[in-house]
């Protein structure tokens, strides 16, 4: 795998993970209809920004992957 393949790789990984854990561990509690606005609010206030840095992450990995060049000329 070449450097740009490993990079591209490994922040995709990293934005699949920060969105893994916002939406699961950050955002609002999953369950029965919430009895109070306490409950339905996200444990960080900012988790849906969390869970939107790593979709950007994600895509910003194939875009690294397009403009870096490659070791091999291509002809």
């Amino acid at each position: 795998m070449t450097s740009r393949g490993a990079l591209a790789v490994g922040l995709a990984v990293i934005g699949f993970v920060i969105q893994f854990v916002s939406f699961l561990f950050l955002a609002a509690p999953w369950g029965f209809p919430p009895s109070s606005p306490e409950h339905s609010d996200p444990v960080l206030p900012f988790a849906p920004l969390i869970f939107i840095a790593g979709v950007m992450l994600v895509f910003i990995a194939g875009i690294l992957y397009e403009v870096l060049p490659s070791r091999r000329s291509e002809a």
